[in-house]
């Protein structure tokens, strides 16, 4: 973020925390789209990403005024949506994480119908690839490319070090890699 999204950032967190919903509701707009896409690919599923987002808007609300200033808000959200998401996922008694979503940048309007079917084959190969990961890859993967956490912050909320972090990152790329050129040279 820049300095004055910093400094709106910073308002809003604190008429939030003095308990205005208004000041709130622009702060869950700003980070709507990370944050959603964010559980869209750690879900798979549109309808349980929804659900999650909202549990951690709730969550979020109810506890905003514990929220410490001199941490990374985006930190702070990020860990509670995880949470949240862990927490469903014991609740529903899913011990493996399911299906992501990798998008690729969407077809411009108007584009060939040649090049909307090869986005779509792409975003299959890649959601395969993703899939193909195992568990702690795929969520540093999902934390690191969808919103956007560095590493160390990535390494706070999974509680591993910095180091297994980037290398849980190092071997999700290489597998994805040797996934998708399997893909492609399946598809040849």
């Amino acid at each position: 973020m820049n300095k004055l999204n910093d400094t709106i950032e910073t308002d809003l967190i604190r008429q939030a925390q003095a308990g205005s919903e208004n000041a709130f509701g622009k702060l869950v707009h700003m980070y709507n789209p990370r944050l959603f896409s964010f559980l869209l690919r750690l879900t798979g599923d549109r309808h349980s990403a929804e659900d999650l987002f909202q549990e951690t808007c709730l969550k979020v609300w109810r506890n905003i005024r514990s929220y410490d200033q001199q941490k990374n808000f985006a930190t702070w959200l990020f860990a509670i949506a995880h949470n949240v998401s862990i927490d469903a996922l014991r609740y529903h008694a899913v011990r493996k994480m399911v299906r992501t979503r990798a998008v690729l940048p969407d077809v411009v309007s108007g584009s060939a119908p040649d090049d909307e079917m090869i986005a779509d084959e792409l975003r299959d190969e890649l959601d395969r690839a993703v899939g193909a990961l195992p568990e702690k890859q795929k969520k540093v993967f999902v934390l690191r490319q969808h919103s956007g956490m560095s590493f160390k912050d990535i390494s706070k909320l999974t509680g591993e070090s910095i180091n297994t972090t980037i290398s849980h990152m190092h071997y999700a790329l290489k597998k994805m890699k040797r996934v998708l050129k399997r893909e492609h040279n399946n598809g040849s």
